[in-house]
């Protein structure tokens, strides 16, 4: 199964510089209108989510 492109992104952490990668999903509604369906932060240990749809 393919995974969807992320952003690679730089964090500080405890005084260290980590690597973050971030997954946006997003959509068009039925009025054209761009629409966030979700996120996440892979933190390499551990995956924050947040569904806003």
């Amino acid at each position: 199964m393919p995974f969807p492109p992320s952003t690679p992104q730089k964090a500080r952490e405890g005084g260290r510089t980590i690597n973050v990668h971030a997954l946006i999903a997003a959509g068009v509604n039925a009025d054209g209108h761009a629409v966030l369906l979700g996120l996440a932060a892979d933190l390499g240990v551990r995956l924050l989510t947040c569904s806003l749809a």
